[in-house]
């Protein structure tokens, strides 16, 4: 198979150790038609993206679409901050990126969230028995997040916040949203890949890469796409070609 693009990498701006400017040397070096930005979401602990950096961030992308041609796409790596469904974004930011990734990160600050021990801790540092009292409320924050948000990837479903990944995949469906297939985390999704497949919904290709020489590998995630027989039209990156929603 052939991979024509990598919808989520990290730069200094997080936790990654290059630029947008080294990784996308990178991934030219693949050969990649597509690469996606998505830096660590603002209630992030520590090494999160920011206003001030997003606004550098992006003119940084601008200045070097204007010579690659490789398409660049500006994100960021939300997080969902409680059982509401709430991210920790808002109109101002959206309207800034070109696709908005979310999902559950257990080092987020306490104060954007009212159910911090629940939510947070249980999900994010409890035992696996202990989390899946957490299933049901954590399905319908997903849900809501996807409902309410112009969402278009959900990123590592099932890292520790367990849900109904049925009623899950049927909502990103209907909404148009992209179930990861996450080159650092695809071993979350192996025992319910059955039923993602079966809701329709479509993937897209994420390295997760934290540094530059990992751009565009995804040499777990080929050996998943062949063991379970996904259809490589239903993969954006491969054959699929990416469509995200208007953010204006």
């Amino acid at each position: 198979m052939r991979i024509i693009g990598d919808f989520h990498t990290h730069t200094k701006a997080s936790d990654g150790r290059g630029t947008v400017t080294q990784n996308l040397a990178e991934a030219e070096k693949r050969g990649l038609r597509y690469y996606a930005v998505a830096d660590h979401g603002f209630s992030t602990l520590v090494c999160r993206q920011t206003q001030k950096k997003l606004k550098a961030q992006s003119d940084e992308i601008a200045k070097l679409q204007e010579t690659s041609e490789i398409k660049i796409y500006r994100s960021l790596e939300t997080n969902i901050t409680g059982f509401d469904g709430k991210l920790d974004i808002d109109d101002s930011i959206i309207k800034q990126l070109d696709i908005i990734h979310f999902g559950f990160h257990r080092f987020i600050d306490s104060r954007h969230n009212g159910e911090y021990f629940n939510f947070v801790l249980r999900n994010g540092f409890a035992s696996a028995a202990k989390r899946i009292v957490n299933r049901d409320k954590n399905t319908e924050s997903y849900i809501n997040a996807i409902e309410n948000y112009p969402v278009d990837v959900l990123c590592h479903m099932s890292h520790r916040a367990f849900v109904d990944v049925k009623r899950v995949c049927e909502a990103a469906k209907s909404n148009d949203c992209y179930i990861e297939l996450n080159e650092k985390h695809i071993t979350t999704i192996e025992d319910d890949i059955d039923t993602i497949l079966k809701s329709g919904v479509n993937f897209i290709l994420a390295s997760d890469a934290h540094k530059p020489q990992d751009i565009g590998k995804f040499p777990r995630v080929e050996q998943f796409i062949l063991r379970h027989n996904i259809p490589l039209d239903r993969i954006v990156g491969i054959e699929m070609e990416p469509k995200f929603k208007p953010k204006k």
